[in-house]
């Protein structure tokens, strides 16, 4: 019963961030009882408008910044028991406007098969300078 104590609530992200200030790119994605053993693995990506989607920041057992316009900007920012795969993205510029999609996939380690559980959500976000958020 200790288990159900943590209410966990997959609630949609902010869309909107402003200039020079940080994001929380909320990413929630609730576990059932049986995939609480499960080995999760976390992949966000950025496809900027009209553009194609480029991973930016990879989870799984540590924290994996990969080499992109965000370098040194994202902070892992979920909970221990990886419901919670939020990020954050530090000292937002107007460029980082675009679509953000962070994918989940949770693996069991069953004896025989291992199967996979895969979500996703999607964030449009918005960046507005500073002041004009009102």
């Amino acid at each position: 019963a200790g288990f159900c104590s943590a209410v966990c609530v997959e609630v949609p992200s902010e869309t909107e961030a402003v200039q020079g200030k940080d994001m929380k790119l909320l990413c929630i994605s609730c576990m059932k009882r049986e995939e609480v053993t499960a080995t999760t693995m976390v992949e966000w990506y950025y496809r900027p408008d009209g553009g194609k989607d480029e991973l930016i920041y990879k989870h799984k057992n540590t924290n994996h910044e990969l080499p992109s316009r965000f370098s040194g900007r994202l902070q892992w920012n979920g909970s221990k028991d990886m419901q919670d795969v939020s990020i954050t993205v530090v000292n937002v510029t107007l460029n980082d406007s675009g679509i953000y999609t962070c994918n989940i996939t949770r693996e069991f380690e069953f004896e025989i098969h291992r199967p996979l559980f895969t979500s996703s959500r999607t964030i449009h976000l918005t960046v507005v300078e500073e002041g004009m958020e009102d």
